[in-house]
């Protein structure tokens, strides 16, 4: 049966959790009008500064245009009268010389007129730019929402929590109504409703603790307390910590060896020796010769016959095995070496034929027969012991 948990402690905070959620809900709404009514200001404002600056610099160069054909006028007439002035002679020629020189000055007042609008207008067309930048980066903002999607993302973690704390709640009072009525069953000598019972019992405690267990193994995204309190909600940190729960263990690291996984495994100790057995002579050495040396064997010379060997002793000390506590082998001689060696040309061709190397005996009992040149059947082989 899973340990018992306390369900008043989780109902109430579950309660606390909720009210928090609600709290940072309303916070969130009034934060959202908040916001978007602000920004909506400061951008009709911005807005308004920048239709008043395109406006003045439409007037700038309006009037810089204007002012530069008066200019352009006055030029002209002060040109026209100067003409005039050198056809008159006396008091007429020096009025005309007196009316070009007004017209002069007319046009000199609207060219420096033109020149100050000119860079009104310029001072203006900064405006705008700076205007038009202000309405598009509060409009972004405006459209924006990731500020706001992480407040209330941190809201709804707050709400996961007090649904998590809830069901534990619920599923730990659950057990104990079940619990009740169990031992009424009990009283009752009711042997199937206890049975039902308890399995009933067993699965409200085990969803109990799975929903605990969610917030510990932090299976469940935590709640950023930050985010909450720049809206104005403070959540107290013992408010999202289980109470009364210990998780459980978390599982042991893998096993590095057999004897971890299987405790019957017995590993040998460390001083213990590894004996290996004698294959017999190595596969390049075809006749055996090392072999032959040191069990003494002796090969008939070429041109002499080999010594008569009894059959049934031949066949016994084939197949009796060397006793381990026999006397090291002797060393073979140099000129039983040299037959084994050098082989003559006559014995070459004994080994060739096949008739020949039937009259070859081995007066050695060896484990595994000498190998031949020759491939031949394996029932003729069979005659050589």
């Amino acid at each position: 049966m899973t340990d018992r948990l306390d369900p008043a402690p989780y109902a109430e905070q579950a309660r606390q959790l909720r009210a928090l959620a609600s709290r940072a809900r309303a916070a969130y709404e009034e934060k959202l009008v908040d916001d978007g009514a602000r920004l909506g200001l400061e951008r009709d404002k911005a807005a308004r500064g920048k239709s008043a600056a395109e406006q003045e610099l439409a007037a700038a160069k309006l009037q810089s245009k204007r002012e530069l054909g008066v200019a352009d006028q006055a030029d002209k007439a002060a040109a026209a009268l100067e003409r005039r002035a050198t056809q008159q002679k006396g008091a007429a020629g020096d009025e005309l010389r007196e009316q070009a020189a007004e017209q002069r000055a007319r046009a000199e007042i609207a060219r420096r007129r033109a020149h100050a609008a000119d860079e009104e207008a310029d001072s203006l067309q900064f405006a705008v730019g700076r205007h038009h930048q202000t309405v598009e980066l509060l409009e972004t903002q405006m459209k924006s929402t990731d500020d706001m999607k992480r407040v209330e993302r941190e809201i709804d973690h707050l709400e996961t929590h007090a649904d998590l704390a809830e069901g534990t709640a619920r599923a730990a009072l659950r057990a104990d109504e079940l619990q009740h009525r169990l031992s009424d069953a009990a009283a009752r000598g009711d042997k199937v409703l206890v049975k039902q019972l308890s399995t009933e019992i067993d699965k409200a405690w085990e969803t109990a603790h799975e929903r605990a267990q969610q917030r510990v193994m932090f299976l469940v995204p935590p709640v950023d307390t930050a985010v909450l309190t720049d809206i104005g909600i403070h959540v107290p940190p013992d408010v999202l910590q289980v109470p009364g729960y210990t998780p459980p263990p978390l599982p042991s690291d893998a096993p590095t060896s057999m004897g971890d996984t299987d405790p019957t495994f017995d590993p040998a100790p460390p001083s213990a020796e590894v004996v290996v057995a004698s294959a017999g002579p190595p596969s390049d050495d075809v006749l055996g010769d090392d072999l032959l040396a040191g069990q003494a064997s002796t090969i008939a010379e070429p041109g002499a016959e080999a010594p008569p060997v009894d059959d049934a002793r031949a066949a016994q000390s084939s197949t009796a095995e060397p006793s381990p506590a026999e006397p090291a082998l002797a060393e073979p001689t140099v000129e039983q070496t040299a037959a084994i060696e050098e082989p003559s040309a006559d014995t070459v061709e004994s080994f060739e034929s096949f008739e020949s190397f039937e009259s070859v005996e081995v007066t050695s009992g060896l484990d595994t027969p000498a190998e031949s040149f020759v491939d031949e059947p394996s029932d003729t082989l069979a005659d050589v012991s």
